[in-house]
């Protein structure tokens, strides 16, 4: 049980540092979610929960990931690695 509660602990901490590194990155480039959701392609929930519930950026299709590392001018592995527990 004491690995269970690290685990979603580290969950947590994920979804976390990827919904501020997102959300610093898009206010770095000046652009609202709105603007996000329409250069995406993503829908308005995915962009929320990626920004504020922790959406697992692993799930959004390569195609996606590239066009919002564009939009938000950067790299992409900087997105993916958002998205990955820290060890």
């Amino acid at each position: 049980s004491t690995l269970l509660a690290s685990s979603a602990a580290s969950d947590v901490y994920k979804r976390q540092h990827q919904g501020m590194t997102i959300r610093s990155l898009r206010e770095e480039a000046g652009l609202t979610k709105q603007d996000v959701i329409d250069a995406s392609g993503l829908s308005s929930r995915i962009v929320y929960r990626l920004e504020e519930d922790g959406y697992d950026i692993r799930s959004i299709s390569a195609e996606k990931l590239m066009r919002l590392a564009y939009i938000l001018d950067t790299d992409p592995m900087c997105l993916y690695e958002a998205g990955l527990p820290k060890k």
